[in-house]
C-alpha cells in the first residue's frame, strides 16, 4: 500500500513540474496559448508532445549537445562489468528497493559528490548506468554513460519513453508500475551476462550522440536562420 501511494505520488509530481515552473517564472499558461507571436522552443520530443497536447500551440526543436571528448572510453579502459553506477537524486528509493533483490555479486556505486574527471572515471569503468527517474528532458548522465562505453538503462519516464529522445532498444528500458522493481532486478544479471552483445545493441544510441552538435546546427538555423518552425525531432531523423 505504501509503495503505491509514493507511485502515485510521483506520478502527481511528474505532472506538477512543469507548471510549478511555470508558476515560478510568472508564465501564465492561458496567456501562452492565446500569444500566437511567442516562438515555443523545446529540448525533447517529450516536451514538444507536452506543449503541444497541454497548449494547443506548436513548439520547433532546438535540442543540445553532449561534450563527448573526455567520455569516450578506449578499449584499455578497466571496465567492471559487475558494477552498476546511478544518480541517487532520479528515483533513488526504487534502486535502492532493486538493489535489495539483485544478486550480491552486483557491486553499487552512487554518481554524487564526484568531481568531473571521477565521474568520468566511473562511466567509463561500470558495466551499468542505472536511471529509474523521471526524465524531464534529454538527460545528460544517460548519454555520458552511453559515450564511456556503460548500458544505459532507463525508466520510460517523461523523455525516457520516447525512442525520439532515448533510442535505445525496448529490452533496455523499464516500464514504470507495479512489476518495475522486480523486471529491474531480474534485467541487471541477463545484461551483464551477455554484456558485449548488448552494449553493441546502443551502437545507434551512441551514433545519435555523436551526431547531436550537428543536428543542433541545423535546428538552430531552422529557427533563427530560415524561420522553419514546427519541427520535431523526427523532422532530423
Amino acid at each position: 500500500m505504501a509503495a503505491q501511494h509514493r507511485r502515485l505520488v510521483d506520478k502527481a509530481k511528474e505532472g506538477a513540474v512543469p507548471f510549478a515552473r511555470m508558476w515560478k517564472n510568472r508564465v501564465n499558461p492561458g496567456m501562452l496559448r492565446k500569444d500566437r507571436d511567442v516562438v515555443h522552443l523545446v529540448q525533447s520530443s517529450y516536451a514538444w508532445a507536452f506543449i503541444a497536447t497541454r497548449l494547443d500551440v506548436v513548439p520547433s526543436l532546438l535540442s543540445d549537445y553532449t561534450p563527448n571528448a573526455e567520455f569516450q572510453g578506449t578499449p584499455e579502459s578497466p571496465r567492471n562489468r559487475q558494477l552498476v553506477t546511478y544518480n541517487p537524486a532520479k528515483g533513488g528509493h526504487l534502486i535502492d528497493a532493486v538493489r535489495a533483490q539483485c544478486p550480491p555479486s552486483i557491486e553499487w556505486r552512487p554518481i554524487a559528490g564526484m568531481t568531473r574527471s571521477e565521474v568520468v572515471a566511473t562511466l567509463q569503468g561500470c558495466g551499468i548506468y542505472l536511471d529509474l527517474g523521471h526524465h524531464p528532458g534529454k538527460d545528460r548522465m544517460p548519454r555520458e554513460a552511453a559515450l564511456s562505453g556503460a548500458l544505459t538503462v532507463v525508466a520510460r519516464r517523461g523523455s525516457g519513453a520516447f525512442y525520439a529522445d532515448v533510442p535505445v532498444p525496448w529490452e533496455h528500458k523499464v516500464t514504470p508500475g507495479r512489476d518495475e522493481v522486480p523486471t529491474a532486478a531480474a534485467m541487471l544479471p541477463r545484461l551483464i551476462e551477455n554484456f558485449d552483445a548488448e552494449v553493441a545493441k546502443q551502437d545507434t544510441y551512441r551514433s545519435a550522440i555523436l551526431n547531436e552538435r550537428s543536428r543542433f546546427k541545423s535546428e538552430v538555423e531552422d529557427v533563427f536562420v530560415r524561420g522553419r518552425l514546427g519541427k520535431d525531432a523526427y523532422d532530423y531523423l
